[in-house]
Formats: structure tokens, C-alpha cells, sequence
């Protein structure tokens, strides 16, 4: 009898064409989908079903083996006790189900995976198992097997999951390769399949009895995504290959935004403090953070200018997306003329940087000084005979700005019936510390009689340039 090709697909035609056969026949759809019958079993009494994904498994390259359970109800409600039975007397054997129970309702079938585990000290061998689910009166029974292979190697994980890595940078991870056998191992390869994944390893093309070695893998996402890759271990292990599954998501780098991207602080006095500029930093992704590595001022005078406390971006730190913070900065010039400095914000964008240009002039202190009494009177004295001393206190008032006295004279109607004494303790060229005094005595010898004046003035660096005393006095 002719038969229709293995794997070919006839219609009813086809079929009567091809094999000459039912060709007083005819063929109508079913009315129904006869499936239906199937889904409409309805048992005696409340029951469930039983089933497991595989029958038979061998530990793989960590030492473990899952087999997925699944219970279907039948017009069943409850919750089922799950049990293994058959590793209790081998060594090195352990397992462990997740969910330990499985609970049943509203006629939805639910789940549990049981995972067996071997350490190195299992011994090799195919091991029968009874995986038993019990409700009352109620138990089913799986049967199944699993293979614990000869001693070889074993990886420490079989999964090295990268999670979020910002692209073109780098994270890496590790897993070791142990040879538990008895005798050295060579290996043909390690190898990723993805570029993303890179590796470098200290295994070699041999690994000895008893010994470890490590292979690091890198992911280096060069553009945004998700990515699953393998690392595959070829070797003369009877488990070869093993691999272990590599999973990353590549995220776009942030945005950012430092605004204004200078500060002038104009002209400022030597020694004191301006006020302080403010620039806002922002964070202008949508999704990605911004990470702040490092806050630093650098360039000609980093040291006249200073971030302040008053500023909110923190030096180290994150700046979530679409946040801001502030940075403030004073100016304290340590000498005239132009100063100016770079702040630089280290960061994860792609620039790597954000920076503030930062600039001001420093001016000299002015100094101010006060000279009191500003008159000295001495009264009638005999021609030719000289008075007692009087004297005036110079004070430099500014606590920064030193008061160079750069001369004194005697100029006015009679300069020459006045003197300024050695007993001065101001200099007639030097300078006064800040916050500090002197004192300028003067003697009246008058050559005639009559009223007699004269001005002493102290020549200096404030802004009159000068300080000056009345000297008045009568010759009789």
C-alpha cells in the first residue's frame, strides 16, 4: 500500500491522489473542536495530577540539577506537602524545593522546583528518586533520576548577572574552575560570545589535580541595551562544555548642565572676602543619575577662591535625574592684580567634566589712621625759652592694611618755633602695623612776640593721603 512521504502535509485530495486509497470517501470539519473533550474530564472525586519536566538529569557544572514540578487540580482545592525520597543515605547529596509546599485553587495549576545539589564529596553514579506530594488521604508519586558524574571539574556559578552599566564603561566580575579529579585536566578554550564580554583568565591549557583558576570577565557596553551572552569552558572534563550565562544592561550616560558657566567677582580688596556667586548645576536625563567623583579648583590662584558651605552639590555624590544643586564660591584675593581659577566638577557624563571659570582683581588695602589731638596749643611762652612737650596719638584704624608715613613736615606762618622732638616714637619714613599707634611730640620756642602757628603734617597711604595737627602759641 503507498504511503504519503515522511513529514509532508496532504489535504483529504492529496491523500486519495497520492496513495490511490478512500476514494469512495468523503471528509467534512468536525463540528466541534474535539479538544474539548479532553478539557472536560471531570473525576470521581476531587483529585490532581502530578507531573515533572524531565525523568532523568546530571548535575551540571556547579553540582546541581532542577527538575520543575507541576500540579494540575481536578475540581481539587488545597495545599500539597512535597517529599524526596532516595538521596537520604548518599554522601554529599542535598536538595531543596521552592515553594516547599504547592497550593491549589480555582482550578490553576501551580508550580514548584526541586533542586538537587552534590558537593565534591557525592559519589559518581546514577541515583532513582521519588518525588512524593501528599493532601490528606491524597498522594502522588514522580519518579525520576539524576547523575552525579565522576569527579571533574566544577564552576563556583554558572550565572554572572552586570546589571546597570553606563556605556563605554567598565565592570567586572569573577568565577573559578576547580579540577576535583585525580589527575590534571587540559583545556582547548575559554571563550565569550559577545564583545561586550571580555575575559581573562589564569587557567592556562592545563589544570592540575586539586587546583583552582580564575577566569575575570569585563563588561564593557559600548551602546544602550540589554545583553545575555555565554562564556563556554571547552575542556577534557566529561562535562565539557560548561558555560555560564553573562547578562548586562548598557545605560546611556547623563546630561548636564553648570550655569553660569563663569563667575567675575570684580575688584576686590586684598585679604577680605567678596560675596558669594552662585552657579546651578543639573541634572537635565530623564532616567540616568548623575555621579559627582570629585570637586576641584585648580588653575593661576585656586587658592584665593573657595566653595562655600552655602553650596548644596555635594562633593562626592549623586544627583538624581532631573534634579539640581548649587554651587557657591567666594573670592578672597592674596594679592593685586588679575587672580583667577577652574572649578571642575568630575563626573559620569560623557564628557567626563563640568567647569566654572572663575575670575576677580585683587586691590591693595587702603589703610585709615586718625591723629588726635589734631591741635596742640602751648599757651604764652618767653621768647627764645622752648615749652614742655605736647604730643598726638597716630593710629593706623585698619585691622589689614599697614600705614606707610612716607614724611613729615612743618609748613604755615612759623614753622620754625615748632619741633618735632626725638622722643616721637612715629617714624618720619616707615611704617604703622595695622591696629597700632605712635606718638609725634612737639616743642614751641618762639623767636618773637605775639600769636605764632605752624602745621605739622604726616605724609601716608590712606586715601586723603595725609594727617595733619594745628600748632598754635603765643611769644611774650
Amino acid at each position: 500500500m503507498p504511503i504519503p512521504n515522511f513529514n509532508t502535509l496532504l489535504d483529504f485530495p492529496g491523500w486519495q491522489a497520492t496513495t490511490a486509497q478512500d476514494l469512495l470517501s468523503t471528509w467534512a470539519a468536525p463540528q466541534s473542536d474535539p479538544a474539548a473533550a479532553c478539557n472536560a474530564i471531570v473525576p470521581d472525586t476531587p483529585d490532581y495530577w502530578l507531573d515533572i519536566d524531565n525523568t532523568a538529569l546530571t548535575l551540571n557544572a556547579v553540582g546541581q540539577a532542577t527538575f520543575n514540578l507541576t500540579s494540575t487540580p481536578l475540581n481539587f482545592s488545597g495545599t500539597l506537602s512535597l517529599l524526596l525520597d532516595g538521596l537520604q543515605g548518599i554522601t554529599g547529596m542535598s536538595s531543596a524545593f521552592s515553594p516547599t509546599t504547592i497550593s491549589l485553587a480555582g482550578g490553576i495549576a501551580a508550580t514548584s522546583a526541586l533542586t538537587i545539589t552534590g558537593s565534591t564529596k557525592a559519589p559518581a553514579g546514577t541515583y532513582p528518586i521519588t518525588i512524593v506530594a501528599n493532601n490528606g488521604n491524597l498522594t502522588h508519586m514522580v519518579t525520576a533520576q539524576v547523575t552525579v558524574p565522576a569527579p571533574g571539574f566544577r564552576l563556583s556559578t554558572m550565572l554572572l548577572a552586570f546589571g546597570n552599566q553606563q556605556t563605554n564603561t567598565s565592570a567586572s566580575q569573577t568565577v573559578s574552575l576547580t579540577n576535583n579529579a585525580k589527575t590534571s585536566t587540559s583545556i582547548t578554550s575559554i571563550v565569550s560570545n559577545l564583545s561586550m564580554f571580555t575575559q581573562t583568565n589564569t587557567c592556562g591549557t592545563k589544570l592540575a589535580a586539586g587546583k583552582s583558576c580564575t577566569v575575570t570577565v569585563t563588561f564593557t557596553p559600548s551602546f544602550a541595551g540589554t545583553f545575555t551572552g555565554t562564556l563556554t569552558f571547552t575542556d577534557a572534563d566529561v562535562t565539557s562544555p560548561q558555560v555560564v550565562t553573562l547578562t548586562g544592561t548598557g545605560t546611556a550616560a547623563p546630561t548636564a548642565t553648570l550655569l553660569p558657566a563663569s563667575m567675575r567677582f570684580g575688584s576686590v580688596t586684598v585679604g577680605t572676602t567678596s560675596a558669594a556667586s552662585t552657579s546651578t548645576l543639573t541634572n537635565t536625563s530623564l532616567t540616568a543619575a548623575l555621579n559627582i567623583t570629585s570637586t576641584t579648583l585648580t588653575g593661576a590662584n585656586p587658592g584665593d577662591f573657595k566653595i562655600t558651605s552655602a553650596s548644596t552639590c555635594p562633593g562626592s555624590g549623586t544627583v538624581n535625574p532631573l534634579a539640581i544643586c548649587l554651587i557657591t564660591v567666594t573670592f578672597t584675593p592674596a594679592a593685586s592684580g588679575a587672580r583667577s581659577a577652574t572649578l571642575t566638577i568630575n563626573d559620569n557624563t560623557k564628557s567626563g567634566t563640568q567647569t566654572i571659570s572663575l575670575s576677580g582683581t585683587g586691590t591693595a588695602a587702603v589703610p585709615t589712621a586718625t591723629l588726635l589731638p589734631s591741635s596742640l596749643s602751648f599757651g604764652s611762652i618767653t621768647v627764645g625759652k622752648t615749652s614742655s612737650s605736647k604730643s598726638s596719638t597716630l593710629t593706623d584704624t585698619n585691622s589689614s592694611a599697614a600705614l606707610n608715613i612716607t614724611g613729615m613736615t612743618l609748613t604755615g606762618a612759623n614753622p620754625a618755633n615748632f619741633k618735632i622732638t626725638s622722643a616721637s616714637t612715629c617714624p618720619s619714613s616707615g611704617t604703622i602695623n595695622p591696629l597700632k599707634t605712635c606718638l609725634i611730640k612737639v616743642t614751641f620756642t618762639p623767636s618773637k612776640t605775639g600769636s605764632r602757628s605752624a602745621t605739622l603734617t604726616v605724609n601716608d597711604n590712606t586715601s586723603g593721603g595725609k594727617q595733619t595737627i594745628s600748632l598754635t602759641g603765643t611769644g611774650k
